[in-house]
């Protein structure tokens, strides 16, 4: 009987841990309130954002097992939530020891498209209220590389946000801050 028990609860146990190693992972998300539809504007789902974020993995050469985070906001006020999507495991591809791989996809009514990428870049960003030829400022942290730690807003000049801090010499005071903190 005592056998009996003990083999009962080692089978129990064992598909206990054989289904939780089973499951994937999901991706972080953080879904932030839909901004007012304009008319006749629609916005993708998050399922055409899976396939957007698949589609540049795979033309990236990256791992199928990669990692990542992303949250949806609007940045140019068009009534459609965009989608900032940060990279971070395997390490060694996506990261460096200052951060990670950031890309920025435009919604538009039925897809995404690849607006810019950004590299070095660790979490949390900011995304003010401020903009820059339409689009929300991204503040991102700045450390390492021998400097202080300080804010830089990377603007969007036109066509893409910066591909790194190193390209934006405007640092940001954080104690004016006016907008969302994103990832984490």
């Amino acid at each position: 009987m005592r056998k009996d028990i003990y083999s009962l609860f080692i089978i129990f146990l064992t598909s206990i841990i054989l289904t939780s190693c089973a499951q994937e992972p999901k991706p972080h998300i953080l879904e932030l309130p839909k901004p007012q539809p304009l008319l006749g504007i629609h916005e993708p789902n998050n399922s055409v954002l899976m396939s957007a974020i698949e589609d540049y993995i795979k033309l990236r050469l990256a791992p199928s097992f990669t990692r990542f985070e992303y949250a949806r906001i609007d940045l140019n006020n068009d009534g459609r939530r965009d989608a900032i999507v940060m990279f971070k495991s395997p390490n060694n591809f996506w990261c460096h020891e200052y951060g990670c791989r950031v890309v920025i996809f435009k919604a538009h009514n039925e897809n995404f498209g690849l607006l810019s990428e950004m590299s070095l870049v660790r979490g949390p960003l900011l995304i003010s209220e401020s903009t820059t030829n339409g689009w929300r400022d991204i503040i991102i942290r700045e450390d390492g590389r021998g400097a202080k730690a300080r804010y830089v807003a990377m603007r969007f000049n036109g066509i893409s946000y910066p591909p790194n801090s190193q390209y934006e010499r405007t640092y940001y005071n954080i104690n004016n801050f006016n907008g969302t903190r994103i990832l984490p």
